[in-house]
């Protein structure tokens, strides 16, 4: 058992496995004997008994039919039948002999073989000599005779034969039971054997798993129990090891090394705290090296010890203090840096440990001995890497690694303490140089006082003296007062010195604390800022993800929607035009919602800008008497527009709106009758600002929710049950977005009598524009029949944003009309001129987003102005579109160079103010974006002449199904041909194999994104021609220019609006 504990766990473990396996392999093997001798005994029961038995029947059932056959050959008269019987007479006797030897062969009873020796004795010398005889008699005609012997064959034969038979099966069926009986005795002895057997390997098992276990968990739970004891109680003590060799005690070695090491690690703080205390307070340096060197060699059980202070001005070491120092002549008390084992520790700065000493005069001396020390250790004391003395300690033990290592940590403390007493006596011998200085200063002042006085008293006695006397005692005065004043300065310089130098040691105490804590808070203070960096970089990527996985199904609701009310034309079907218009606007309030949640991450990441613009406060109150009319006519309450301002504003009209109709929507939520108002004024109190003010006579808000409801997601009621829905947010950006725009918000409001809403917003005063600027009114009348055709729409259906400027260049007057009419129609302000140096001028002057240029113009030839143009762009770095509109007849040659300054050229035919629409509304498009391209009039064009895809190949990439479906929907109703892939790497693979004239490109896409496809068909010379426009559900700041930089031709974000994707596939399929 002894030599089993030195076993490890896995040699344990592995006994014990083998041990079960030769135990379950000798039950195996003992089972299969069992099974054999079994086996055996049935073999018997089938062989012999069974088969015995079945061969008497068989025998018998023969001989009845030997009999009977017999019969019929005497009774036959044909002769082929009695051929026949004969016949079947000779297969039974041969049947009955084979079972008569199966009998035989397996029978081993001495009865059944006697009776098995009658039958055959019976069937060889009796019966087939009677047979024989019966056939001869059949055959000579002798039937009487036949019939005769056959009647003895019946009587003496047959019975014998059977009685035999009987026999066999009777004792057969005996021996059947006996074995059946045998058989199962023996399986109920064998189950008794296997149970025994198996309770004793089980019980043998249980009992060798229960001590390999004991032999395991006991050391182990001694182990715990030694080591919960120390742990509660706190006394380190080392655990008793039993020399075994396996895991539990290397266990119980790595504890016991534990333990040590924190003994040691104990033992070096508490004797440092020692040392501490020994040095604390206002000790000289003496007193400091004797108490050391006495606490260090007690400490240490050093015999002798030595404690050399370094002079820095004399570059030695002199002997301070020691202990049980005997000095002798070959000894010296001072030494010079790199003399001897002091002056080489001073000049490494490293410490020396001598080991077998054997120098006679190196000893340790006593009143009882003298020997020779078995280590000497000498170390430096260094502070801010300067050297303050060194200690040498003698020991007749050896100095451990563990002393080593305590003087290690302390030599430091010695250093910094011995600094500040040499520091302490050197200002002490300061004061006292100050205080000696200053009593002689006291008696020269003395003495100055009482020549003083004695002049005084011969003044008073002498007062007939000449003026030369005054004057010399005038002189004496003044030198008594400047004395005077140097000794109280002295006086004041040295209580100053004082308690600068006491002031100086607070201040650097308390400035040392409170750079750690500014340290420990600038880290705290950049890791909350990382992760306040890494959150808001999760929020807006998370925030984009959203926005694409809810922008998808809303792209196929809105756009499938749009397209089914557009085919629901019929009268019949207007009740499923009506419950499509709801799926349609359930869809737009969806969409809204997205958009607000995303307008609050945006601003909260400062990815907001605001885009000041001149418009006229004429344009806010129109744009929102139309747009929330409808609202008003629906509840029944009057909507008021006051406009008492009306002038012209600088400012971000967008932001502007989209507070304000946050204020209006709350007000026609809120308010069940009377009136909501909208009012624009000049503040009269006195600050220069603009009011834009919403009244309503409404529900009104209670003075405890005035506070909370500009924050996020908050409402009045946000109970369950709640009367009005919505989600908080819009408040909460009118805020956020007021404090960009530099304005304020107030609110007044009672319940049950109404709330004012108030945006008040500085006045800005912008750089002065140029004088040639033109701001003219779009043109409601068109001459040009053809131009009249294609604008065909309200005027309140013109969202009339005016901040991107057009320059036309065009010597034409009724041309120049025109073009303004289209390009002030879709938004545009238009600059015009009909020459080109006035043209080139109006650009110098002013910023335009777009150029619309005649080659043909009177004063200069127009390919040499398009290159001043294009000079003048790259010199101001702006890349402005240039769209040429002529009527000249251009070579290829011309084509070429014009394309190398021109984005397009249109030459002027009879539907060529198509083209230049198309042309117009992708420049407006690349500027403003989508909120304000869905308003562009192109929506209101004839079908017919707007849009024909017949024979056009379409090529939508998109990983939606349902996206494609839509899609596909509203371009084939024009007759496009549509190629659908779900990936890019799917979209190159059928772009390698036919030809497509436009690409609807998703970005966010499984295997390929959209960014890599576009800059593959891009890299690709025969690809690289097709215009890409790319959709995106993501629509955060930035995604656009990506898709440009990718090589997009255009960019529609979705959910996307019908008229927007018809009017940009328009335009871009008639440029490829």
């Amino acid at each position: 058992m002894k030599n089993f504990r030195n076993f490890s766990i896995k040699k344990r473990f592995l006994i014990l496995f083998f041990i079960c396996i030769i135990t379950f392999v000798s039950f195996g093997i003992f089972a299969l004997i069992q099974m054999d001798n079994l086996a055996e005994v049935t073999q018997k029961l089938y062989t012999q008994s069974s088969k015995v038995s079945e061969a008497a029947v068989k025998a018998k059932l023969d001989l009845i039919k030997i009999n009977s056959s017999i019969k019929d050959v005497i009774l036959l008269s044909n002769t082929n039948e009695i051929q026949s019987q004969i016949n079947k007479v000779s297969e039974y006797e041969t049947d009955m002999q084979k079972n008569l030897d199966i009998m035989d062969q397996n029978s081993v009873d001495s009865n059944t073989k006697r009776n098995l020796q009658d039958a055959n004795d019976l069937l060889s010398k009796w019966w087939k000599p009677q047979r024989d005889k019966i056939i001869e008699d059949v055959k000579n005609g002798k039937k009487n005779e036949a019939i005769d012997v056959s009647k003895g064959i019946s009587s003496d034969f047959v019975d014998q034969l059977e009685l035999d038979l009987d026999n066999i099966y009777s004792t057969s069926s005996d021996n059947q039971i006996s074995l059946i009986q045998q058989s199962n005795e023996m399986q109920n002895s064998e189950r008794t054997t296997l149970i025994i057997t198996l309770t004793v390997l089980i019980s043998i098992l249980t009992l060798t798993f229960i001590l390999m276990a004991l032999s395991i968990l006991n050391p182990i739970n001694k182990l715990k129990e030694h080591m919960a004891k120390t742990s509660k109680s706190g006394n380190l003590e080392e655990y008793k090891i039993i020399d075994h060799k396996n895991e539990i005690t290397e266990m119980a070695k790595n504890y016991n090394e534990l333990i040590k090491k924190l003994k040691d690690e104990f033992w070096i703080n508490d004797n440092r705290n020692s040392l501490n205390e020994q040095m604390a307070g206002n000790i000289s340096v003496k007193e400091l090296t004797q108490k050391t060197i006495n606490f260090l060699s007690r400490s240490l059980d050093s015999g002798a010890g030595t404690f050399y202070i370094y002079n820095s001005e004399k570059n030695i070491l002199t002997l301070n203090s020691s202990f049980a120092f005997t000095e002798r002549e070959m000894l010296s008390n001072t030494y010079e840096i790199g003399q001897g084992i002091i002056g080489q520790v001073a000049l490494e700065k490293k410490p020396i440990l001598l080991t077998n000493v054997r120098k006679s005069d190196a000893v340790i001396c006593s009143g009882t001995i003298n020997g020779t020390p078995l280590n000497v250790y000498a170390f430096p004391l260094i502070y801010n890497d300067e050297l303050y003395g060194v200690i040498e300690l003698s020991s007749f033990e050896a100095i451990t690694e563990l002393k080593q290592k305590f003087i290690e940590r302390i030599s430091s403390v010695i250093a910094v303490n011995l600094y500040s007493a040499v520091q302490n006596e050197k200002i002490k011998q300061l004061l006292k140089v100050s205080e000696k200085a200053t009593k002689e200063a006291q008696e020269v002042s003395a003495q100055l006082i009482n020549a003083n006085s004695i002049l005084e008293e011969q003044q008073r006695q002498l007062q007939v003296q000449t003026e030369e006397l005054q004057q010399t005692n005038s002189q004496l005065e003044e030198q008594q007062q400047i004395l005077q004043q140097q000794s109280e300065e002295l006086q004041q310089t040295n209580a100053q010195l004082e308690e600068n130098q006491s002031y100086m040691e607070e201040q650097s105490k308390l400035l040392n604390a409170k750079n750690d804590e500014l340290e420990k808070s600038r880290i705290e203070i950049l890791e909350r800022s990382n992760d306040l960096e890494m959150a808001n970089k999760y929020k807006t990527q998370f925030l984009a993800n959203v926005s694409h996985e809810l922008r998808t199904p809303l792209n196929s609701i809105i756009l499938l929607s749009k397209l089914l009310i557009k085919g629901c034309k019929d009268v019949t079907l207007h009740d499923s035009q009506e419950k499509i218009k709801v799926i349609f606007n359930a869809g737009q309030d969806l969409l809204n919602l997205i958009n607000d949640i995303l307008d609050l991450s945006k601003i909260e990441a400062g990815k907001i800008d605001l885009n000041y613009t001149y418009f006229k406060s004429s344009a806010i109150t129109e744009e929102l008497s139309n747009l929330f009319n409808e609202n008003a006519v629906e509840k029944n309450i009057q909507f008021i527009c006051e406009d008492k301002l009306k002038d012209t504003i600088y400012g971000d009209k967008e932001k502007i709106s989209q507070v304000l109709k946050n204020f209006l929507s709350n007000s026609f939520k809120f308010t069940e009758n009377g009136s909501v108002k909208l009012k624009i004024e000049e503040n009269t109190k006195g600050n220069n600002s603009i009011v834009f003010s919403v009244i309503d006579t409404g529900i009104g808000i209670s003075k405890e929710h005035l506070d909370t409801i500009f924050e996020e997601f908050h409402q009045a009621d946000g109970s369950i049950s709640r009367k009005y829905g919505g989600t908080g947010l819009g408040l909460s950006i009118s805020t956020k977005l007021c404090d960009l725009m530099k304005g304020k918000i107030n609110v007044i409001s009672e319940v049950d009598m109404g709330s004012t809403f108030s945006l008040y917003l500085p006045v800005i005063v912008p750089e002065k524009r140029s004088s040639n600027y033109q701001e003219i009114a779009a043109t409601s009348t068109i001459m040009n029949n053809e131009v009249q055709h294609i604008i065909n729409v309200q005027e309140n259906d013109i969202k009339k944003e005016k901040n991107k400027q057009l320059l036309i260049i065009e010597d034409d007057k009724t041309l120049i009309d025109s073009i303004k009419a289209i390009s002030e129609g879709i938004g545009f302000q238009t600059l015009t001129s009909n020459n080109g140096n006035e043209g080139f001028k109006l650009l110098e002057e002013n910023d335009v987003d777009g150029i619309v240029l005649d080659l043909g113009l009177p004063d200069v030839e127009g390919i040499e102005l398009l290159k001043k143009i294009d000079l003048q762009l790259k010199q101001r770095k702006l890349s402005i579109p240039v769209v040429i509109y002529t009527g000249m007849q251009i070579s290829k040659e011309q084509e070429k160079e014009i394309k190398l300054y021109a984005d397009s050229i249109i030459i002027k035919t009879t539907n060529s103010f198509e083209r230049l629409l198309d042309e117009l509304t992708l420049i407006l498009h690349r500027f403003n974006g989508e909120k304000e391209y869905k308003n562009i009039i192109t929506s209101k064009i004839n079908k017919d002449r707007a849009l024909n895809l017949e024979n056009k190949k379409i090529l939508i990439v998109d990983d939606d199904s349902r996206n494609i479906f839509v899609l596909a929907a509203a371009l084939e109703e024009y007759g496009a041909e549509i190629i659908e892939a779900e990936n890019g790497k799917i979209a190159l693979d059928k772009l390698q194999n036919e030809t497509c004239d436009l690409i609807l490109m998703d970005i966010m896409m499984p295997v390929m994104n959209g960014y890599d496809t576009i800059k593959a068909i891009r890299n690709n010379d025969s690809m690289k021609g097709i215009p890409i426009i790319a959709t995106t559900a993501k629509s955060l700041k930035g995604d656009r220019e990506k898709c440009m930089e990718a090589g997009a031709n255009d960019y529609i974000s979705k959910p996307i609006d019908y008229d927007v994707l018809i009017t940009l596939v328009k335009a871009w399929i008639n440029k490829a």
